[in-house]
């Protein structure tokens, strides 16, 4: 055919010598021009990716001016290049923020509250199983706890629920089933209580799918929560798939199936509630090196019922601060298309929009509104002397808890 359109299970990086020419000793490439073969190209050219390119692009030239180098020199200083694309924003998979001359590094962390995600609330919202539905959750080395589910049958059924994995804990593809239940359902409400053996060595996400059957609904809850999400697998015209990927044998691409978000207002989470925590969103995790979900949520998340949720940092002595920055939640898995797809909303709902910093004397050190941006950098008029910092959030939602993937200090 005309178009085939394989897909990879989960993320790749871009090697640097795709991105200079090999005998053109000053000449950097970016974007769609960069060297790939056809079928890299096939990912590599969208716009986003092409962004991402043409920044490391710049930075390999600022350390090729600051050094004396020509740009494939630049090969020898690859961690460099990488912790300076990490403080700019950019996410390299596998590769934790390492910066010595950040404080945030030797401050102790703590909290008002930390998010456990034990609980969604129902609503008397359905999905229709009329495609698989699967809830992405993080969780913890150990066992599963027990979890509690509510389906809705028009007639006595029975239906496959099953726990899944990916085999690369770095991916978001379901390709490893780990349990399957097959459950019995009466005519009306059945509460389901699904109880796993599968043992965890380390934090992961992990995958509880229900499988089709168009007899059953699905509660679901309107609360949004910082890197937990549904997923559904259905066909989709604009990818050229049918719900999985079968490519011929021997052409080198994986078979599997697609679960994908499903674009705002739909896309709600299951509701169900846990004998215990399955993950809890801990304060500590803003200093972990990396600022958007990978492996794990690597987010502090405050708790709903926490009207004034705040972050406190803290040294052991005063130290000077001149820039402060932090990264927020603004949904990476959810494009917002203003012109070639309908969005409904004008700002990304788990970002953090209203917040306000303050020393250890309390005063204001900077008050921020109507923030939408990912990263904020905030320099500081004046050298500040302190030994903690303070910041006090607002929810951006009264069903979305404030989150913070990570904060600077220099």
């Amino acid at each position: 055919p005309g178009c085939n359109q394989w897909h990879s299970k989960g993320l790749y990086q871009i090697p640097y010598r795709c991105l200079y020419s090999k005998n053109i000793s000053n000449l950097f490439l970016a974007g769609r021009i960069i060297s790939t073969s056809h079928v890299a190209f096939g990912s590599t050219r969208v716009m986003a990716t092409s962004a991402n390119s043409a920044q490391a692009v710049a930075m390999a030239a600022v350390l090729s001016v600051k050094h004396g180098l020509q740009n494939s020199a630049v090969n020898n200083h690859i961690p460099q290049l990488q912790q300076a694309l990490l403080k700019a924003g950019q996410f390299i998979p596998g590769v934790k923020a390492n910066d010595n001359a950040d404080l945030t590094r030797t401050a102790k962390i703590t909290a008002s509250s930390e998010y456990s995600l034990q609980t969604l609330t129902q609503t008397d919202i359905a999905h229709k199983l009329e495609i698989g539905m699967a809830q992405l959750l993080p969780v913890l080395p150990g066992k599963l706890p027990a979890i509690g589910l509510v389906l809705e049958s028009v007639e006595p059924t029975k239906i496959v629920v099953q726990l899944a994995a990916s085999s690369k804990t770095v991916n978001f593809t379901p390709d490893v089933m780990l349990e399957e239940k097959q459950l019995s359902l009466l005519a009306g409400t059945n509460v389901v209580k699904l109880d796993f053996e599968t043992h965890f060595n380390q934090e992961q996400y992990v995958f509880l799918i229900i499988r089709k059957n168009a007899n059953v609904s699905v509660l679901l809850s309107d609360e949004r929560l910082t890197a937990v999400l549904s997923l559904f697998q259905a066909k989709n015209k604009a990818v050229s798939n049918d719900g999985a990927q079968n490519p011929p044998d021997g052409i080198g691409m994986d078979s599997f199936e697609f679960w994908t978000p499903q674009r705002r207002p739909k896309g709600l989470n299951m509701a169900f509630s846990c004998a215990a925590p399955v993950y809890t969103f801990k304060a500590e995790n803003i200093q972990n090196g990396y600022a958007r979900p990978f492996i794990t949520p690597n987010a502090w998340v405050a708790k709903l019922e926490d009207n004034t949720p705040t972050l406190n940092m803290k040294w052991e002595k005063e130290v000077s601060i001149n820039t402060i920055i932090m990264s927020f939640d603004t949904d990476l898995d959810h494009p917002m298309e203003s012109v070639l797809m309908h969005h409904p909303e004008t700002v990304m709902p788990f970002c953090v929009r209203d917040y306000a910093i303050f020393d250890d004397k309390g005063n204001l050190v900077k008050q921020v509104t109507g923030n939408y941006q990912t990263r904020n950098t905030i320099k500081l008029d004046a050298t500040l002397q302190t030994s903690s910092l303070v910041f006090k959030f607002k929810h951006p939602q009264i069903n979305i808890p404030a989150a913070v993937f990570e904060i600077r200090c220099y």
